[in-house]
């Protein structure tokens, strides 16, 4: 690069305005998307990239477990059609072998011409709350096929030369639920794609082709050396580490994540060989989403670094056998984007903490308990309600850990529950932090939470696929591990039910029960015994632990009121 054609200025421009680019297509996807998964939850994402399919930007609300699902889902486009491509096409694709996550993720790409020529590509992915199947919400914990999850889609045009697919529109509605949500949820899809277009094209007006061309490579290339100069920081070996999952869905056998994390100058290389086989159940995933995991602790572990594709060139995977981190059709996969790619980030973690104590935390809650809640309404009509809960975050070096977010693999907020009691006919009878429920450490975990549904129509149906019911959040450096997940059924007053296998399994509900949800809190970092005592008081007055658990725990002699009313008093 001729470094006399590099204006800093320009460059921060062109930078700034391409984020730009990509930002707008996020919020108009979430303001124009039927679904409250993506217009409130904001389960999407959306990017820019280079002719070839390589990453240039990547939305700031957009949910960073489809960074690498994107790259490699367009690298299968191109593959597909063989270059064949139009002004007003627009491809639609969800295959989880080949670029995708699970079946519910429907990525929509679309070339971008200018001139006639094919320069960049825009694209974007939506969690759809339906894909077909035999479970609504196409969460099904005792599938042992892909196809007993829904709709299995290669890349197909929806739109050729502007033209819509009727036909594809028409098989594609008649195999989902709620299929007019549905409907309204693609053409957000491609509606914010062509704002995105407009926006492309009044920077490559203002700034010319070549310009803009010569800034992105650069910032690209900016963007490798920046992790580049973080890797060689890590002291060069071999730095393994083993998780669990609670099982595969179909049994009650643990499934072994395990990873080699070999360092050597400014390469990294992940390999998850000893993970274990693919499995009958749907906590398998495809090659795409453990890249994803992976690629989402180093953004954590160096938030600096812009998202492009120039951080993908120093990491390498090896996957020496199939393991059910990569798996092919026709294994079942539904699980893949949350649970799964969740504990690869924390598998890695783990594998890196020591190595690296000030940048990485004790592990997260690292679930989100997609439950899925269907029937028919006070009015008739059916309803498919998804939702998913937070948890709590590892303590770090320097903090404790944040209560109640979304995994680090996601950026999606919990539906707001006025939204959700207006739409659906449920009532939220609870929402809070879970009291005592982050592991202890000098710098303890973060809450998970509880939270309470009760039906309100006569009859519904649930599915749930959660995980860390077995296998609690890690504490590292001494601290303590955090607690375990939750889920059970009430009905009057009693609990009447379980999920089959920890926390994934499917429940028939009647008007009044309820189904409740008690989060797991984030691991503690560092030992115990070094936490300050105002800290200690401080979340007992903010009742996050109680006075008998704190000297427990903490192994304190007696806290007493005085000590607590001083505490109060400094809130």
């Amino acid at each position: 690069m001729d470094e006399r054609r590099i204006d800093p200025a320009t460059l921060s421009v062109i930078l700034g305005w391409v984020q730009q680019i990509v930002d707008e297509v996020d919020e108009v996807l979430c303001r124009s998307a039927f679904s409250p998964v993506i217009s409130e939850g904001h389960d999407s994402a959306s990017c820019l990239f280079t002719e070839n399919g390589k990453l240039v930007a990547q939305g700031q609300k957009g949910l960073p477990i489809f960074i690498a699902t994107m790259q490699d889902a367009l690298e299968v486009i191109t593959k597909a059609f063989q270059g064949e491509f139009y002004p007003g096409d627009v491809i639609m694709f969800n295959d989880p072998y080949y670029g995708g996550t699970h079946l519910q993720d429907m990525k929509v790409f679309k070339p971008f011409f200018r001139n006639g020529k094919l320069t960049y590509w825009l694209g974007n992915t939506g969690h759809w709350a339906d894909i077909g199947g035999a479970t609504p919400g196409s969460f099904n914990p005792n599938a042992v096929s892909v196809l007993q999850e829904g709709l299995r889609i290669p890349p197909v045009k929806v739109y050729n030369k502007g033209e819509l697919n009727e036909g594809l529109i028409a098989f594609l509605l008649a195999n989902v639920r709620v299929s007019e949500e549905r409907r309204g949820d693609l053409q957000a899809q491609v509606g914010c794609l062509n704002v995105g277009e407009k926006r492309l094209n009044a920077l490559l007006d203002k700034w010319g082709e070549e310009t803009v061309k010569l800034y992105i490579d650069e910032f690209t290339q900016r963007a490798e050396e920046h992790m580049r100069s973080y890797l060689r920081d890590i002291p060069d070996g071999v730095y393994s580490a083993n998780e669990f999952m609670d099982n595969s869905g179909n049994d009650e056998k643990p499934v072994k994540l395990s990873v080699d994390v070999t360092v050597e100058g400014d390469n990294i290389t992940f390999d998850f060989s000893n993970s274990d086989p693919p499995v009958r159940g749907p906590v398998n995933a495809g090659i795409s989403v453990a890249k994803s995991g992976t690629y989402t602790l180093l953004m954590h572990t160096f938030p600096t670094v812009p998202i492009n594709a120039g951080i993908f060139k120093p990491i390498r995977f090896v996957f020496s056998r199939p393991t059910f981190l990569n798996v092919s059709y026709p294994s079942p996969v539904s699980a893949a984007a949350a649970e799964t790619a969740a504990r690869v980030h924390d598998v890695c973690a783990l594998a890196l903490c020591e190595v690296l104590p000030q940048r990485i935390p004790a592990n997260p809650h690292s679930t989100i308990n997609s439950l899925v809640i269907s029937g028919v309404d006070l009015k008739g009509r059916e309803y498919v309600c998804f939702q998913f809960t937070g948890g709590g975050y590892g303590g770090y070096d320097g903090g404790d850990g944040f209560p109640y977010g979304a995994p680090p693999v996601g950026t999606s907020r919990v539906q707001p529950y006025e939204v959700v009691e207006m739409l659906y006919p449920l009532r939220i009878r609870r929402f809070s932090l879970r009291e005592n429920s982050g592991g202890i450490g000098k710098y303890r975990g973060g809450w998970g939470g509880i939270v309470e549904i009760e039906i309100l129509s006569d009859e519904a149906r649930a599915t749930i696929m959660g995980e860390r019911a077995n296998f609690a959040p890690r504490g590292v450096h001494g601290g303590k591990d955090g607690v375990k997940n939750q889920v059970y059924v009430v009905r009057n007053n009693k609990e009447i039910e379980k999920p089959a296998h920890g926390a994934k399994g499917a429940f028939v509900l009647r008007k009044g029960d309820v189904i409740v949800l008690h989060t797991p809190g984030g691991g503690g970092y560092g030992n115990p015994m070094e936490r300050e005592r105002a800290l200690i008081l401080k979340d007992i007055v903010n009742e996050f632990i109680s006075t008998e658990e704190a000297e427990k725990q903490f192994e304190l002699k007696s806290i007493t009121q005085n000590e607590l009313k001083l505490a109060r008093e400094k809130i």
